[in-house]
């Protein structure tokens, strides 16, 4: 009985499908993502607000992400 596996897509700049890797990076290759063994954790992630000039918000292609159960 293996536990489920959470990743985050999203839509990159050409249209294809990109994973999550940390901070602000992303990567086309399946096999570098990040991975989480909980949901909430994947979720909290894609919910991470970050701080530019003193606004706090959630990157667009964070907020665009889905949290995909592997």
């Amino acid at each position: 009985n293996q536990m489920a596996t959470y990743h985050l897509k999203s839509t990159g700049a050409f249209g294809g499908d990109v994973y999550f890797v940390n901070g602000n990076h992303w990567t086309d290759d399946f096999s570098k993502r990040k991975t989480w063994t909980n949901k909430a954790s994947a979720t909290s992630a894609k919910n991470k607000k970050v701080e530019k000039n003193g606004v706090k918000y959630n990157p667009t292609k964070l907020a665009n992400s889905v949290v995909v159960t592997e």
